[in-house]
């Protein structure tokens, strides 16, 4: 179960002055959760907030066992309806030397990226498809 916290909690300290009315279809923001680091995500759009309630829930159950998979730690709560979420930072590595245009480590690279199809292909056996993958972030 995903605990359901209101956006005021003093165990959650977002870094800007977030208002609501201001959300576009989604904003993500810098945080601290229980002390460590974390990232907030805020929908303005009811529906994108109730689609991804049921697929973190659906997550969180079916990848109890499996340690690579990072999702919601709480659902904000403002005015008694669910606004967002908050899960932890994860500190990225660097692959691509912008100065140089070219990939730094690429045998490093290339295992990474096996590593990253090996987990993928974990979530899609569990029934899992993660649609939140961009050109210029990927995530282990």
């Amino acid at each position: 179960m995903i605990p359901i916290i209101k956006k005021d909690d003093k165990n959650l300290k977002i870094y800007f002055n977030y208002r609501y009315a201001d959300a576009i279809e989604s904003n993500t923001y810098e945080a601290t959760y229980n002390g460590k680091p974390a990232i907030t995500k805020f929908f303005i759009n009811e529906s994108c907030i109730k689609n991804k309630i049921e697929k973190m829930k659906l997550i969180k159950e079916r990848c109890k066992n499996f340690d690579s998979v990072v999702t919601a730690d709480a659902f904000i709560e403002e005015n008694n309806k669910i606004i967002g979420y908050v899960m932890p930072k994860i500190d990225g590595i660097d692959v691509y030397d912008s100065t140089l245009s070219k990939i730094k480590k690429p045998d490093f690279l290339v295992w990474y990226l096996k590593e990253l199809a090996n987990n993928l292909k974990k979530l899609h056996n569990l029934g899992i498809i993660n649609g939140d993958f961009i050109s210029n972030v990927i995530v282990k």
